[in-house]
């Protein structure tokens, strides 16, 4: 339909006078409108057309009035429905004030107002459910902040768009409405028994998001969300904000139960817990946002585009006071500017935008920039905050939005210790004008700040690695979805940016380093991967030698052929000569070492890359710290990676192994368990599991999950999972024997280890074939810890190898 405003105003003749659309929302298009008999403002949703196709209007209507039927206070009152050229439409008050949604994207909620909030929206579902009515899309877009109030809106509108489709309920015939993000787990499967519950459990989803800052299951595609809705345990809410009351945390997890006979039953039961857990007196949706107006002043240029605002923040600018700016602040942080087109699919331009800039401003003399992990883990945390964390004097912040081809994007730097804003400025352009952009945001930072322009850059593309702006934004789409581990989306989108530039070495370089990690999950053939992984990295080596992701690259193709690992890291040596300060070299060269024996050299490298990168997300420092059997330090590292990502298969693997080598048995188990329930095929999770059962004595469960995965063929990696199971029952030849075969055969896991230095290897570490090995490889073996703590199973002695087990009790 090309005009639906028009057509809408002549349907409702002068019944309405419309003013103006106020963009879609999950199911509609939204106008405002003045009600021309009473005089008020109303909202005026409109069905898109793929939703309406099948509706029966006369049904829609009916049972719509159901929902009409609904007056109370925290719910939004449906006014009227009826249709206009076939589009349903529903009538609603206009509610002065903003969503949760929008509240949430200026930060962190005050515990006691997520509690308001929450209780607010509770009353509404115990009042429409008493009287047999669910929402079917509880989410923060659906909550909006009036006054000292939270209302819910929508009500019933899914539910009546279902029951009214031509064809019979949507439900019955496998169609799910809602939002995946808080679905539940019967709705997201289209089972027509879905009932009241399945609103129980969307408030759980939205009152974890309120606590945590996101829902259970970020940063995945819709079809991850919805399979972890079905099968996935989300991280415990207490372990994401630790002063969250416990019978709240407690409410939120059991909200969150996959079967509906295990969540609260009604809604008065949610009441009863948030009334016990009590509010301090005065702490209301308005008075809170009152608290953060300091915040939101900072940010009113990237979220209200009026004229007004931004000829005061103009007139701020020109009046501020001279040698303000002190030249002693030298350490800085970009962090991610917030994505505010209402689309995540521009998600990858926070990445993009903020990386550019924090590039170009490595190169300015005298100003230390923290790294891109740490930066990231601090989106949405206030300034001063982020001060603290990363001790830095000055943040980069912003927003951006797109429409179309062409771009809004707010910048402002914010001194931390005051929270003041030292500059800021607010571009609107063509989405090929960004470099520009960027490029301005930096010389003025550095003038801000009394230091030098940025290091002159050799080629013409200011830094970015082309002068295509298709290709450049086609690259900063891919590498978004590397970071993101969606290794077959990236290869696709860097494969497009590379054919729309054939010489832009970062994209070739990062599209062989997508193709080298893809068969690490075992989905995609490893012969096929790496020979494209090789053609690339040569490629992006020949045309740029400059280019420090080509020797990375390089360096995992190499290190992927587990026979040429002393060759991985001659790359890496070169690489370090062009930029030593490149965190993501640090990491790679410190684990390269470690895949040698050079642990020690290694951990040089891991440390100064935490130190410019405290918060990234890696979980190496903590792996390296146990081969050297500094345990304690090995243990509290690794906890600081899952405080920051629960998530993180790979660090509960290595916890576990610290554990059970620390003679913490129940809490080894607990860790191996943790992660093959996250993810059963990645990182060994299912071998991991076997030897967790058999050093915790639990002979049986080690035998049903080694059959297990026998049965299976060990999935991506069998012959390292056959190599730890025999270890596990002690079978050491065996084991010898299965890990030449994994060497042999290239077996993607073992990217992810070092063979010589492992704590799971130490039984092998006496063995005159593990010797052959390790130089066969191009390593040299590290001393054994001792302490291996398995005993053998009962009435079988270990095949070979002198590891006595450790005792069970030791307390760390």
């Amino acid at each position: 339909m090309t005009d639906l405003r028009d057509q809408l105003q002549s349907s409702l003749g002068g019944a309405y006078t419309i003013e103006r659309e106020l963009g879609g929302g999950g199911m509609s298009r939204v106008f405002v409108a003045e009600e021309t008999a009473l005089g008020r403002r109303v909202v005026i949703k409109v069905l898109p057309q793929e939703l309406a196709g099948g509706v029966s209007i006369a049904r829609f209507r009916r049972e719509m009035s159901l929902a009409a039927r609904l007056q109370h206070p925290h719910i939004v009152a449906l006014i009227a429905s009826g249709e206009v050229d076939g589009l349903p439409y529903y009538t609603m008050p206009f509610v002065e004030g903003e969503s949760l949604r929008g509240r949430l994207a200026h930060g962190e909620l005050p515990i006691a107002l997520v509690i308001s909030i929450l209780r607010d929206v509770a009353k509404a579902l115990d009042y429409a459910h008493a009287r047999h009515v669910a929402h079917r899309d509880i989410k923060p877009d659906n909550v909006l902040l009036a006054g000292s109030s939270a209302v819910v809106t929508d009500f019933g509108v899914a539910k009546a768009l279902s029951e009214s489709t031509a064809v019979g309920p949507l439900t019955s015939i496998g169609i799910a409405l809602g939002t995946p993000a808080y679905m539940a787990p019967e709705q997201a499967a289209a089972d027509p028994t879905t009932d009241l519950r399945a609103d129980i459990y969307s408030f759980g989803a939205m009152a974890y998001e309120m606590l945590a800052g996101h829902p259970p299951f970020a940063g995945r595609n819709t079809q991850a969300v919805l399979a972890a809705h079905a099968v996935e345990a989300p991280a415990p809410i207490g372990m994401l904000r630790a002063a969250t009351p416990p019978p709240l945390a407690d409410l939120v997890m059991r909200c969150l139960e996959k079967r509906p006979g295990d969540r609260p039953q009604r809604a008065s039961e949610l009441l009863q817990v948030l009334d016990a857990v009590g509010t301090p007196s005065g702490v209301v949706p308005g008075n809170a946002r009152g608290a953060s107006a300091g915040i939101r002043a900072r940010r009113v240029i990237a979220i209200v585009v009026a004229a007004v605002c931004v000829i005061a923040a103009g007139a701020w600018y020109r009046s501020r006071p001279r040698g303000a700016l002190a030249p002693e602040l030298r350490s800085i942080a970009v962090l991610p500017f917030e994505n505010r087109s209402g689309d995540t699919t521009f998600d990858y331009l926070e990445d993009g935008v903020t990386d550019h800039v924090r590039d170009a401003l490595n190169t300015v003399t005298g100003l230390s920039v923290k790294a891109r992990g740490s930066s990231i883990q601090m989106k949405g945390i206030n300034a001063r905050e982020v001060g603290g964390k990363l001790g830095v004097e000055v943040v980069v912040q912003g927003s951006l939005s797109r429409s179309g081809s062409r771009l809004h994007l707010t910048t402002e730097l914010v001194r931390t210790s005051d929270e003041r804003a030292l500059w800021s400025r607010t571009f609107d352009g063509r989405a090929d004008e960004l470099g520009g952009m960027q490029d301005t945001i930096v010389r003025a930072v550095s003038m801000a700040l009394h230091l030098p322009a940025p290091g002159e850059r050799p080629s013409r593309d200011g830094g970015r690695g082309t002068t295509d702006a298709e290709a450049y934004d086609l690259f900063l789409r891919g590498r978004h979805a590397k970071d993101r581990f969606d290794d077959a989306h990236a290869i696709a989108l860097l494969s497009a940016a590379v054919k729309r530039d054939p010489h832009f070495a970062r994209a070739v370089a990062f599209l062989a380093m997508a193709y080298a990690d893809s068969p690490m999950m075992g989905a995609v053939s490893a012969d096929a991967a790496m020979r494209l992984a090789r053609e690339n990295a040569d490629k992006a080596l020949a045309l740029d030698s400059s280019v420090v992701e080509g020797y990375i690259a390089d360096s995992y193709v190499m290190a992927t052929d587990y026979r040429r690992l002393g060759d991985a890291v001659r790359p890496l040596e070169r690489a370090f000569a062009i930029d030593s300060n490149n965190v993501d070299l640090l990491w790679s060269y410190a684990f390269a070492l470690a895949q040698i024996g050079r642990v020690q050299e290694g951990l040089v490298q891991a440390r100064r890359a935490r130190a410019k990168d405290p918060l990234r997300v890696i979980g190496l420092l903590g792996k390296l710290l146990g081969m050297v059997h500094q345990y304690d330090d090995a243990i509290a590292e690794t906890r600081s990676t899952l405080a920051l990502d629960p998530g993180h298969v790979f660090a509960y693997r290595e916890l576990g192994f610290l554990y059970a080598f620390t003679g913490q048995r129940d809490s080894a188990l607990a860790q191996f368990e943790t992660a093959y329930r996250i993810d059963p095929r990645n990182f060994g999770s299912g071998a991991n599991l076997v030897f967790g059962y058999a050093q915790a004595g639990r002979w049986k469960d080690a035998e049903r999950m080694r059959a297990s995965i026998e049965g299976q063929g060990g999935g991506g990696s069998p012959n390292y999972a056959h190599a730890l199971a025999d270890l596990s029952f002690g079978q050491y030849d065996a084991a010898m024997t299965a890990l030449e075969a994994a060497v042999d055969h290239g077996d993607p896991l073992l990217a992810s280890l070092s063979l010589p230095c492992e704590l799971m290897f130490d039984p092998l570490k006496a063995n005159a074939r593990f010797d052959v090995l390790m130089r066969r490889i191009g390593a040299h073996a590290c001393p054994a810890s001792g302490r291996w703590p398995i005993h053998a199973p009962p009435g079988r002695a270990a095949s070979a190898g002198r590891i006595s087990a450790i005792p069970a009790a030791r307390s760390y």
